[in-house]
């Protein structure tokens, strides 16, 4: 396909790094407009997800800057999914 003089082939690594940028623009859309905290089990899944995409795609796309930057991600988002629960289970405790 052509677009504006530009030659455009879309394969399965170029659909799973816009499905990835697409969960971006989704969590980022989603924190600033107050739905969902920045610092929630929400919006860490969503980085989580994204972040394992583009690692993916790195990987495919031979990156290796974006394959460090994303494994960064991964690890920062585990943490933070970890803190939420910590934090959700402290909650239910407090319940009983």
């Amino acid at each position: 396909m052509e677009v504006m003089g530009f030659k455009i082939t879309i394969n399965s690594i170029e659909i799973m790094g816009f499905i990835a940028g697409v969960i971006v623009l989704i969590s980022y859309l989603l924190v600033s407009r107050g739905k969902i905290k920045g610092d929630g089990a929400i919006y860490n899944f969503l980085v989580l997800i994204y972040c394992t995409l583009y690692l993916i795609y790195s990987i495919m796309i031979s990156a290796l800057a974006v394959f460090l930057l994303d494994v960064m991600c991964i690890i920062f988002a585990l943490i933070a999914l970890r803190k939420c629960y910590r934090v959700y289970q402290e909650k239910r405790k407090l319940k009983t």
